[in-house]
């Protein structure tokens, strides 16, 4: 893989996700706007929460 520099965005939480645990549109602008400023790769990550997770916090 060859990138155009050597800038790494990890992958950190976002409060982008709806209830459901699904890509929104917000995300997409996230990466997208971070992908034009110049980051070279980009790690991105996915969440489903289910009802599984009672202790959840919502914020």
């Amino acid at each position: 893989m060859t990138l155009k520099n050597r800038v790494v965005m990890m992958s950190m939480g976002s409060d982008f996700a709806g209830h459901d645990g699904k890509l929104s549109d917000e995300h997409i602008k996230y990466y997208e706007l971070r992908a034009r400023g110049g980051t070279g790769l980009l790690y991105v990550r996915d969440v489903s929460l289910t009802e599984r997770m009672p202790d959840a916090i919502w914020y």
